[in-house]
């Protein structure tokens, strides 16, 4: 217990950068070493520091480099270290994928239950908007369980797209089924993210903290709403806490493993600031024999003996906090479904504010599905009501019953109808009364309970600010669902908006076959519904 309270103390009066300038010899490569210039620096400074450039981690800013003798490393760094235009510099750092031997004691899936996953599902199956970045070994993105759940993703070590799993590499496929292994589907395995996609990273076999970082930024830039990472070893360093940041700045939850050593000692990333650190819980919800623990540690997750998906098709038990890790990563985008627009922060919150008790005091609590995502309740949607309806000057109808259309959304089923007499076509304008929110919705949307016109068009204008009726789009009328024809709005209405929080819209329904004789349409119920 001294030794981890002085390792606090010292960590609290210097940096990480010279944290990682005293870096365990196993995990430095030689040769090897990471430079930030200061802002303002040109290609030529860059290129005076007489090294190769192998990787780039911040475009203009940050890069990984090698120098031919190994010998020379500490002084090339020092010699870096000298220069005006260097922010900083530090070495290059392994990164290990966490493992423990197999174990097939127990019952399949015996995690989902103990966090009550099912239950969770029964509330939220998961949005395919949300993606889970794994950072690992590779992915086998032909197995019938996750072929369907990935997005593009890229081998940061090889920089490629290639992002299959080498021979005997199973790490990266077992935690991206956990994340989201296809559920409901028949076959294999059901995973904690239900629905939700996976993009897949590469770093190994060769991972360290300059490609670690280096996909961590790739995530966040690329869609990733969650950074799963179970990887790490026991230096920190300032190019991953800077990505961390980088992530964390973009709307990111990042996450990673504990480490499998028994041991209260600090492993990175998971033990960087704003990272999820996960440790491994067994089935009796104590620490599990390998699993790190400490007063650094976020939260518990199951990872003994956890069945997922492996290449070549296959399904295996394997035991680690590299486990635990993406349990914790698919209820992030499990959670985060229920309300996409939500914050990380709130999140954040829904699950690590709803952990239950566990013995001991090795951790704050393991994850409960169900009390995350009942934290974090799904948003309603605002109905807007109708205002005013009329017929555009030049319109030519007939048998237009304009006072029930005016209460379209209170009466279901009293019916208005406008009547085309010499066209193909009918126009009408309706306003809406428009409350709440109004900017950055998560949908916004017109819906109109009519019949169906085959074949036909439905064309929208919406009135901006200075008078003019912009053109929004066209949805067919072919078909009509039991819930209506749906048409989207603009996520941000505030530039329609006339006086009073009123929209106007001009609608235009036609037969897309002119030759068609005229028609009536009737349209018993319409409303906007935005969502916050």
């Amino acid at each position: 217990m001294k030794n981890v309270i002085r390792l606090k103390s010292i960590l609290v009066g210097v940096s990480l950068a010279a944290f990682s300038a005293v870096a365990f010899a196993q995990d430095r490569i030689e040769g090897r070493y990471v430079v930030q210039f200061k802002p303002g620096t040109t290609a030529a400074q860059r290129q005076g520091l007489r090294a190769k450039f192998v990787r780039e981690i911040v475009p203009g800013v940050t890069y990984e480099v090698e120098i031919t003798d190994r010998s020379t490393t500490d002084a090339s760094m020092a010699s870096a270290r000298q220069r005006a235009e260097v922010a900083f510099v530090e070495p290059v750092v392994r990164r290990y994928k966490f493992f423990t031997p197999n174990d097939t004691n127990f019952n399949l899936q015996w995690g989902l239950t103990k966090i009550q996953a099912p239950a969770a599902w029964d509330i939220q199956q998961g949005s395919p908007s949300i993606i889970v970045a794994v950072i690992d070994d590779g992915t086998d993105i032909t197995h019938p369980d996750l072929v369907n759940k990935v997005v593009p993703g890229y081998d940061i070590s090889d920089n490629d797209s290639n992002v299959m799993p080498g021979v005997g590499d199973d790490h990266g496929t077992h935690t991206a089924g956990i994340v989201g292994a296809q559920t409901n589907n028949g076959t294999g395995v059901a995973s904690i993210g239900n629905r939700i996609k996976i993009m897949p990273l590469k770093i190994f076999p060769n991972a360290t903290s300059a490609t670690s970082a280096a996909a961590i930024r790739y995530a966040a830039d690329n869609g990733a709403k969650v950074i799963s990472m179970s990887y790490g070893g026991s230096t920190a360093t300032s190019t991953e806490q800077s990505a961390v940041d980088y992530a964390v700045n973009k709307g990111c939850i990042l996450v990673a493993a504990a480490g499998n050593d028994n041991v209260q000692n600090r492993f990175y990333p998971a033990a960087l600031v704003g990272v999820v650190a996960v440790a491994s819980s067994n089935p009796n919800d104590s620490k599990s024999s390998f699993s790190n623990y400490g007063n650094w540690i976020t939260c518990a997750a199951p990872g003994a003996n956890i069945y997922s998906t492996v290449p070549g098709n296959g399904y295996q038990y394997l035991s680690g906090t590299s486990m635990s890790c993406p349990m914790v990563s698919g209820l992030f985008g499990l959670v985060w479904s229920q309300n996409p627009a939500a914050s990380a922060a709130a999140v954040r919150a829904a699950v690590l504010n709803n952990l239950d008790a566990v013995p001991g005091t090795w951790c704050p609590g393991r994850i409960n599905a169900l009390a995350a995502v009942n934290a974090l309740p799904a948003p309603t949607e605002t109905v807007c009501p109708v205002s005013a309806v009329a017929l555009p000057v030049g319109n030519v109808a007939q048998g237009s019953n304009l006072a029930a259309m005016q209460n379209l959304d209170q009466s279901a089923y009293v019916a208005g109808s406008i009547k085309t007499v010499l066209g193909h076509a009918v126009v009408f304008d309706v306003s809406f009364a428009i409350s709440g929110s109004t900017v950055n919705l998560t949908t916004s949307r017109v819906v109109f309970n009519m019949g169906a016109v085959s074949p036909g068009l439905m064309q929208i204008w919406a009135k901006n600010t200075v008078g003019t009726y912009v053109y929004l789009g066209a949805v067919s009328t072919a078909s009509v669902g039991e819930n209506g024809l749906s048409f989207s709005l603009p996520r941000t209405l505030t530039g329609y908006l006339q006086s009073g929080n009123r929209l106007d819209l001009r609608v235009r329904i036609m037969r897309t076959n002119s030759t068609q004789p005229n028609f009536t349409i009737g349209i018993d119920r319409t409303q906007v519904l935005l969502l916050q």
